[in-house]
């Protein structure tokens, strides 16, 4: 999150624009949710939602991490997993536009022109 943030993925008041969800077990009697527990054979989900002020920034952010030492560096641990142990089975990736604030000048070329990347989802409302 701070290479996102550092990247100008905040909001207007400098906060966070990136969130990390996983799934929850609700007890709605006693009115509390506790977090899924995963294991091999049921393993929990984690959602990841990122949003960026403009979709040009969806690539550029990406292309810089990858030029990055320092981020490099710090997932390096994450790099060097074993492809027989991997961290993730899946990974979609959809883009969504906002309801409101966007602005009418944004170019959906660069997301139309993203739909042949491999994994890639477009999801337009």
């Amino acid at each position: 999150m701070p290479a996102l943030n550092a990247r100008g993925i905040s909001n207007a008041r400098g906060l966070s624009s990136v969130g990390v969800f996983t799934e929850v077990d609700v007890d709605k009697k006693a009115v509390i949710a506790k977090p899924k527990i995963g294991t091999p054979d049921a393993p929990v989900s984690v959602w990841v939602l990122i949003a960026h002020p403009a979709p040009e920034s969806f690539v550029n952010v990406s292309v810089d991490l990858n030029a990055d030492p320092a981020a490099q560096k710090a997932a390096a641990d994450y790099f060097m997993t074993p492809k027989a142990t991997p961290a993730y089975d899946r990974v979609d990736i959809r883009l969504l536009r906002s309801f409101s604030g966007l602005s009418a000048h944004a170019d959906s070329r660069l997301l139309e022109s993203q739909d042949t990347r491999q994994g890639l989802r477009d999801a337009r409302l």
